[in-house]
């Protein structure tokens, strides 16, 4: 049939990160509450973006598109404001998958920065069920220390760290997986 069938994605945020040093207090995702999923044809969005809350670490999306046709799936996690039926951007302006930014200065150590993505295109030929596991868009960098408390002189202690970034990208267009900008 040429006509409008129903499918079901179901995305995956995995859990933990693959790390040389143990940072199990940092970078497990736990923090990522909502998917977003935009579908686009010939490179133009099909239809109003679509937001599942993540449970689970799981967030299933059910669709009705039309059968013989090609479509990009483009999928965006991250930590929002709201809940579900009310999610707004907490940490990157997510109104355009191809536009993806920051809001507000970057903030070190923060798990509400953690964000994951994918892109699937396939041609749609019948009523489908797809698992899809996405996957961070940027590096993660964790700074810690483990022996802090073997520095017995409380004045020898450190009190903080910088790290300092040069011509970071500002946009990351979740359709192509490229970044852009400079700062």
């Amino acid at each position: 049939s040429a006509g409008a069938t129903s499918q079901t994605i179901t995305v995956s945020i995995p859990q933990g990160v693959q790390t040389r040093a143990a940072a199990a207090d940092f970078g497990d995702g736990s923090q990522i509450d909502r998917c977003l999923l935009q579908i686009y044809r010939n490179g133009q969005p099909y239809g109003e973006q679509q937001t599942a809350t993540v449970t689970g670490n799981t967030a299933t999306f059910n669709l009705r598109l039309v059968a013989q046709q090609k479509y990009d799936f483009v999928f965006w996690a991250d930590c929002a404001n709201g809940s579900e039926g009310s999610f707004t951007d907490k940490v990157y302006n997510t109104a355009n998958l191809k536009s993806i930014t920051e809001i507000g200065p970057f903030v070190g150590n923060s798990d509400e920065r953690d964000a994951f993505f994918a892109k699937e295109s396939f041609k749609v030929t019948g009523s489908f069920t797809k698992p899809v596991t996405l996957k961070r868009p940027f590096g993660l960098l964790v700074v810690k220390t483990n022996d802090l408390n073997e520095i017995k002189d409380e004045a020898l202690k450190p009190t903080g760290y910088s790290v300092a970034f040069k011509g970071l990208p500002t946009t990351f267009n979740a359709l192509t997986g490229e970044v852009s900008g400079s700062a």
